[in-house]
């Protein structure tokens, strides 16, 4: 069902109840509910929402081994190249997995070279870590391990260990 050409009209970037109720007065009730339905769903559509990549970046001149255990598999792990982090042209690599069920918890090991970055979760429109709401975060556990030391974190550690790095773009940073 399409509304008429006449029927939005926008006067400084808003619609004008009036004249959408005059350029829609001569069609029937429940074709004029569908067009104010459109028009009140419009602005949502074209809000601001965006996927947030949560990584852990190899900064430094050695291999380390990131070890995290998802929820629930819904985020194949990928790697690119740290300069390539905050870049969307550049695609990320997806990692061969065994075969593992969306609903099953399970422990990923990913050894991953300097100047690397592995993606472990993704997310809608994160803002930040919001104490009222941090049980939404995918991931129970993540360590990184190198011949230097480990970095492990638990619960709600996890999601407070990544730092905003670019848009969409969270990273724990390892040195």
């Amino acid at each position: 069902m399409e509304c008429p050409g006449r029927a939005l009209f926008l006067d400084g970037g808003r619609p004008t109840a009036q004249l959408m109720r005059d350029s829609l007065g001569s069609l029937p009730n429940n074709m004029r509910r569908h067009c104010y339905l459109l028009a009140a769903l419009l602005p949502t559509l074209g809000s601001c929402s965006y996927l947030a990549t949560f990584a852990v970046a190899n900064l430094s001149h050695e291999r380390i081994r990131i070890t995290y255990s998802p929820l629930r598999y819904a985020t194949p792990p990928a790697v690119k190249a740290v300069r390539d982090l905050s870049n969307n042209d550049r695609p990320w690599i997806e990692l061969a997995v065994p075969s593992l069920g969306t609903d099953s918890a399970s422990t990923l090991t990913v050894e991953l070279g300097p100047d690397s970055a592995l993606r472990v979760a993704t997310g809608t429109s994160y803002l930040g870590y919001d104490p009222n709401n941090p049980d939404w975060f995918g991931i129970a556990a993540l360590t990184i391990s190198a011949p230097g030391g480990e970095r492990a974190f638990r619960g709600h550690e996890v999601l407070k260990a990544f730092s905003k790095r670019g848009h969409g773009i969270w990273s724990i940073e390892y040195q």
